[in-house]
């Protein structure tokens, strides 16, 4: 993350009139939505990927056992439940069952396990791997139970179970680094990669009809990579892109003073 950044900058209406405070819209399926960035895409694998927009998508196509929700607490992802041990060291995971994968193959305890030890394996220099030093090990109970058992308690351990998920029948015994899974990824996540523009590192997801939470409304997602910040700031104000993700810490004064910004 670039220092002195505004996360996200999310344009008016067309009218550029502020939305009535007192009115909930009533959510509507379809739609398109553009979000402008500098930081260009790299690989997507959650195994490798830390980095640019593609980090920011990856949460979009894949799915992590638990999830941070809009208040920072830890909630259900792919796991529906969990128990955790007395002593502290040990947390079963129940997962949701008929989680299907993007190419119509069903997620299981073992994908959970084969994700983790690949990040947990030193010769994959997995970036993620330093969030899984408490941890000693993975056992695959059934098909839709996994437990982890850990070195030492970890009051944070939750928080570093926010990692995507990799789809084992993909990337087993294939070296990560030159698969064609990192242009054309495949999770299990609400949205669905379509394609990739190397020309112009224009990516463009899918919604995913048969996500296991209920498809989400937007039916596209659009990103539009500029060259620097000042050109995605100059395309945000002439309302080409709906998200600017990462803009100056000027920029977004301006924006703050502006009540048709939100």
């Amino acid at each position: 993350m670039v220092a002195s950044t505004l996360t996200l900058g999310i344009r008016p209406s067309v009218s550029g009139e502020p939305r009535p405070k007192s009115r909930s819209p009533v959510p509507q399926y379809g739609g398109t939505l553009v979000l402008g960035t500098s930081n260009p895409p790299t690989l997507f694998n959650p195994i490798l990927t830390n980095h640019g927009v593609s980090a920011t998508l990856m949460e979009l196509i894949f799915d992590s056992l638990v999830r941070i929700n809009e208040k920072s607490k830890i909630v259900p992802g792919l796991a529906e439940r969990w128990e955790v041990s007395p002593d502290g060291l040990t947390y079963t995971f129940h997962l949701h069952k008929g989680v299907l994968f993007h190419d119509g193959v069903e997620l299981t305890a073992k994908d959970v396990k084969f994700t983790y030890d690949l990040i947990m394996d030193p010769k994959n220099n997995s970036p993620w791997r330093v969030y899984t030093e408490d941890m000693d090990h993975w056992q695959v109970l059934d098909r839709y139970t996994i437990r982890l058992i850990l070195k030492k308690r970890e009051k944070t351990i939750f928080y570093q179970l926010v990692m995507e998920i990799a789809p084992q029948h993909l990337l087993d015994g294939r070296d990560l680094t030159k698969i064609s899974f990192n242009q054309h990824p495949i999770g299990t996540g609400m949205y669905r990669f379509k394609s990739w523009n190397k020309k112009t590192n224009e990516i463009v997801l899918e919604a995913n009809p048969n996500y296991f939470e209920g498809r989400p409304y937007i039916n596209t997602i659009r990103v539009k990579t500029y060259t620097n910040v000042d050109d995605l700031w100059a395309a945000f104000m002439r309302q080409e892109v709906d998200v600017g993700k990462y803009l100056n810490w000027e920029d977004f004064k301006v924006l703050a003073k502006d009540p048709a910004f939100r």
